[in-house]
């Protein structure tokens, strides 16, 4: 048996950074759509193809963030594609990184 330790906070969340959650959701996943599209998974090749095409007033920092997030996202993908025989499922990252209770 493994044995996991974890603290749960109890935090309400403002509404900005929700909608900063939000938006950074997003961010990663217009990344990997770029991604999957141009057919990229190297932190380089995305950034070099999916910064131009990010919003403008999202932060620079979060920007470069989400991008590695998604490369992290596209090299699991593609190592999990090639070990298997059948093609593997990808989706949206659906969910904040972060679960602010």
């Amino acid at each position: 048996m493994l044995a996991m330790k974890a603290v749960r906070q109890r935090n309400n969340a403002s509404g900005e950074l929700l909608n900063l959650f939000d938006e950074f959701r997003r961010t990663v996943n217009i990344c990997v759509a770029i991604g999957l599209k141009e057919r990229v998974s190297s932190l380089k090749a995305l950034s070099s193809r999916a910064y131009p095409h990010l919003d403008k007033n999202f932060l620079g920092y979060y920007r470069v963030c989400a991008i590695s997030t998604a490369a992290g996202i596209l090299r699991n993908y593609r190592r999990t594609h090639r070990a298997n025989s059948f093609p593997a499922k990808i989706g949206d990252l659906t969910e904040p990184a972060v679960e602010v209770i």
